[in-house]
């Protein structure tokens, strides 16, 4: 199973949120003790988020507000200029900045996420980026604790424009900052929840104020208003200072204090419907949401195949699967199939209906109508490149030729050197053959049955195929 497209590009700068949601985590890294908001380069470092380990008193209601960040490509200290919408997604944008010309390697391309509300911004449009940061990644890991760089960004809707959104991760004070700070004091301090055990450890939680035309105080996890300029801005804060305290916590735990601000523009609707259209970059990956499949067989060794008859169980609705019984026991516990993410692609089949399922090995599994029948649903997982013969069960199951082949060069290495970051298409044989690109649903026909056909490719390669 295959996380979204954007992410599958692995050469990530970095991801790191910059507000706050509801509940707050304390921040930190943490590895044994589990904690979310620890993370590697190109990980998810999320400051700010619902508290896990334990209850927090000081804990705000609400979902909160805070944009998030992950970046492909080189990246400077510092940026102002034209960026392109490469993408507009339900909650956020792709912006292409820095590169003299589409395609170009030495482009920049910034997922921003967690808008709310977020319009359709039109793709190909030219907005107005500031960047102030680092030209090195944050990296919240056991082994280098906080090391975090500030940084600050703002998007306008032209050069000298009005403000759409942007935000700052200990960043207030940098020229890109679209809000400065103030007064920081604490608010509330409660047990930290990484270290449930050790009643010396603690969280302050912070109130900051917030320096629009008029100053606003805002406690962490709180969402308030702001004019600048004399406009309405939401805005987001996230400001805690956790401690170890004297007894100790994990032992790969580096707490670390931070300040974070989102703001978006409350008529951002109204701007982006303003804003006119424009030509794509060549070299962009497809935009259709990732199909995460997976089939995983419970009580059963991963290294062992299974072919045999299903029967439909029930829905899971935590990971929108469906559970299909075996009839088979291992080390006396029966044996389930589930198919993790079908319910968003497939109809729910009848309780009792039964199937024929094909798990020869981790890189192929395949649901069909009955043993020997037409096929259902189909993940196929490679490295990249394939390694020779690696889609021998693809091209057998289909009955056509399937290869991978590099369509261009997507951005430069990233500032943690290594390859250029490619995309990549899927051509799968036929009369005549189809052409998928990285990120994009098509459609392939298999005898008489018409089917979708998903593709991406990041440090692996995923394909997968379903009844239309």
């Amino acid at each position: 199973m295959r996380s979204p497209v954007r992410s599958a590009l692995s050469v990530l700068v970095a991801v790191i949120a910059i507000g706050c949601g509801g509940t707050s985590q304390s921040g930190g890294s943490s590895g044994a003790s589990g904690v979310s908001g620890s993370a590697d380069v190109g990980g998810s470092n999320n400051l700010g988020g619902s508290a896990n380990g334990g209850a927090n008193s000081c804990a705000l209601s609400g979902t909160g507000f805070g944009l998030s960040l992950s970046v492909v490509g080189a990246i400077d200290q510092g940026y102002e200029g034209p960026a392109l919408v490469e993408q507009s997604m339900a909650d956020g944008v792709v912006l292409y900045f820095g590169g003299a010309a589409a395609p170009d390697t030495t482009a920049t391309h910034a997922t921003i996420r967690g808008l709310s509300p977020m319009p359709t911004i039109p793709p190909g449009a030219t907005l107005w980026l500031r960047w102030s940061g680092y030209n090195a990644p944050p990296t919240f890991s056991p082994f280098q604790g906080d090391s975090h760089s500030a940084w600050a960004f703002g998007v306008f809707d032209r050069e000298g424009g009005r403000l759409l959104f942007g935000g700052s991760l200990d960043g207030s004070t940098l020229p890109a900052a679209p809000l400065a700070t103030g007064a920081i004091t604490p608010a509330c301090v409660a047990p930290n929840p990484v270290c449930p055990s050790n009643r010396t450890a603690q969280v302050t939680y912070e109130a900051v104020e917030v320096q629009g035309d008029s100053p606003v105080t805002l406690r962490d996890g709180e969402v308030g208003s702001v004019e600048l300029g004399g406009f309405a801005y939401q805005v987001g804060v996230s400001a805690q200072a956790p401690s170890a305290g004297t007894g100790g916590c994990a032992p790969d735990y580096f707490p670390h204090s931070y300040l974070s601000v989102s703001v978006q523009a409350k008529d951002l609707a109204e701007l982006a419907r303003a804003l006119a259209p424009g030509d794509l970059p060549s070299c962009i990956p497809g935009t259709h949401p990732a199909e995460n499949i997976g089939m995983v067989m419970s009580e059963w060794p991963v290294d062992m195949a299974f072919d045999g008859k299903v029967t439909y169980l029930r829905r899971d609705q935590l990971t929108a699967g469906f559970w299909f019984g075996t009839g088979v026991t291992y080390d006396g516990a029966a044996v389930e199939l589930n198919i993790t993410g079908a319910g968003d692609i497939l109809p729910e089949p009848k309780v009792g209906s039964d199937f024929w399922a094909t798990l020869p090995d981790w890189s192929f599994s395949a649901l069909r109508s009955g043993r020997g029948g037409p096929l259902l649903l189909l993940h196929a997982t490679q490295s990249l490149p394939p390694a020779p013969g690696g889609w021998s069960m693809l091209e057998s199951a289909l009955g056509v030729s399937v290869s991978i082949e590099e369509r261009c060069k997507y951005a430069a290495t990233s500032p943690l050197g290594g390859a250029p970051v490619s995309l990549w298409d899927v051509v799968l044989g036929g009369d005549p053959p189809v052409r998928l690109h990285q990120g994009e649903l098509g459609a392939f026909r298999v005898g008489d049955q018409n089917y979708a056909v998903w593709f991406d490719a990041g440090s692996e390669i995923d394909l997968v195929l379903h009844t239309q």
